[in-house]
This record gives structure tokens, sequence and C-alpha cells, in this order.
């Protein structure tokens, strides 16, 4: 007679302990929006809330419209969109940049992932992280060290779509 196993739902390594109606919220660390606007004249945050935000434009829910209609010429966009879906934000990073507007987003470095390959394609750049971005807890407001992924940031340059250069960025202040 064999013995009858039970197998109890494991999580993944990589689960969240943050709770559910937080997962996507939280922050980019300042030092690290200091440090790209010596680069990018950010004019709009594509993903925030009034906690947040970066910039004095947000928005809560910055899918289905072109952000380039809001944005003005010459201005870039800032985005850090919800980590637990990005598809459909890497269409939005592509339709502003072909509408003469550049968008820096960061994201876990997913390489597995379609949306990845879809972004890393189009992108004019993309910088992946040296050490882990500790992303600001949307409850607490404070720094959180121990992502279990590295990041990257896609660089979208209208004009430079497609040139695909590759480099690193400092992932810690």
């Amino acid at each position: 007679r064999t013995r009858q196993r039970s197998y109890l739902p494991v999580k993944p390594f990589y689960a969240s302990k943050t709770p559910k109606e937080l997962r996507d919220c939280w922050g980019t660390p300042q030092w690290l929006i200091d440090r790209l606007s010596l680069e990018f004249d950010f004019a709009i945050d594509a993903a925030a809330d009034e906690h947040n935000r970066k910039f004095p434009l947000y928005f809560k829910q910055g899918l289905g419209f072109n952000w380039a209609d809001f944005c003005p010429e010459g201005k870039w966009v800032w985005n850090n969109p919800p980590f637990s879906f990005v598809d459909p934000w890497v269409d939005q990073w592509i339709q502003c940049s072909e509408s003469d507007r550049g968008v820096v987003s960061i994201v876990n470095a997913q390489t597995g992932a379609r949306w990845f390959h879809k972004a890393l394609e189009a992108c004019s750049e993309a910088r992946f992280s040296i050490g882990r971005v500790a992303f600001i807890h949307p409850a607490t407001g404070k720094r959180v060290a121990g992502n279990n992924l590295g990041q990257v940031l896609f660089v979208f340059e209208p004009g430079k779509l497609g040139e695909k250069r590759i480099g690193t960025f400092k992932g810690t202040k």
C-alpha cells in the first residue's frame, strides 16, 4: 500500500510580504529622481498618487491615453509602474516616445517576461542596476532594502527608439 502524500501550496521565494492593497504603490527614492533629473528634464510622474508623486503633474491611472498630450515639448515623463502588471505600460512608453516625448521607467529586471523583451527591443537605452534599489514603503514612507530582483531603467528617447544601448546605474545611494 502506498502512502498518500498531501502537498501544501508553497509560496515562491519571491512572494511579497506587503499587503495586497499596497503592493503596487511603492515609491521611487528621491535620490534616484534627483540623480536622473540631472540628465532628464521631467514634467510628469505617470504612475503615482498624492503620497508618492515626484512631480506636480502626476497620473493615478496612467493607462489608456497618450502622456505626450500633457507633457510640454522637450520634457520627459517619469514612470515607476505597478510591478505586478508591467505589460500594458510598455505600450504607453512606446506611444509617448513616438509622439516626441521621452520616457524613463524603472521596473524589476524580469528578463524572462515577454514585456521585458518588448521593452528592450523598443527602448533607446536599458540601464541595469548595480545593487538593488530600496524603494519607499507605501504605508511607512521609509526606504526598504531587500528587493529580491535587480532593476532596469528603460529610456525611450524620441527619434532613437530601438537603439538598445546597454548600461548600468548605481542602485544604491
